[in-house]
């Protein structure tokens, strides 16, 4: 996944980022269906859960840059190892090849 890839990801809404938002608006507004009484344990609950997958989803955005950068960096490195391999049989077969030419000319 490149980088713009990343950006189009982040800008679009998905359904579970709707019911992550609906969640903390609930646990906001604190509205409850009539006749029930709030729980704070369960508003405990929802509010380390949702902390716990903001952290998740910001670990793994952060992984995906990270994947990216190291995948770049090993092509720039293997590019360079590629570009002295080439060179070094570019070099190698115009030996050879200066070589028959000499033995054509001598014939």
């Amino acid at each position: 996944m490149k980088l713009n890839d990343l950006d189009k990801v982040a800008s679009e809404k998905d359904p579970d980022s709707e019911r992550l938002e609906h969640i903390q608006e609930w646990l906001q507004t604190r509205l409850r269906p009539a006749g029930s009484s709030s729980d704070i344990w369960i508003d405990d609950s929802f509010n380390f859960c949702l902390s716990l997958i903001e952290a998740l989803r910001d670990e793994n955005q952060s992984l995906w840059l990270m994947l990216d950068e190291l995948k770049s960096s090993e092509m720039e490195s293997w590019a360079k190892d590629n570009e002295e391999m080439l060179k070094e049989y570019l070099d190698e077969h115009i030996k050879k090849l200066k070589w028959s030419n000499k033995l054509l000319g001598e014939a």
